[in-house]
């Protein structure tokens, strides 16, 4: 639970990824614990693009401490375009 919601570098992952989030749809989200560590109310067809993003943030931010990385939104974001480049290669 610490690395992902009370590790200084995950307060502030979680704020601009709000940020972003908010700023890129229309609707407007609050993340809280359970929504980090778990998914931003389960169930609902609608969120399923912000529980996916959610479930891509942890794994970036699992993997980034494993490899003894800092984790930084920034680098995040940019996922989605070095996965779609590897699958061209």
């Amino acid at each position: 639970m610490h690395l992902f919601v009370e590790c200084d570098f995950s307060k502030v992952f979680w704020i601009d990824f709000t940020s972003w989030w908010n700023c890129k749809n229309h609707m407007q989200i609050k993340l809280q614990q359970r929504g980090v560590l778990f998914a931003f109310q389960p169930g609902k067809l609608s969120l399923l693009g912000i529980n996916y993003c959610l479930l891509v943030a942890r794994t970036y931010i699992y993997i980034s401490a494993k490899n003894e990385d800092h984790f930084y939104f920034t680098s995040y974001l940019k996922l989605p375009k070095k996965q779609a480049r590897d699958r061209q290669t």
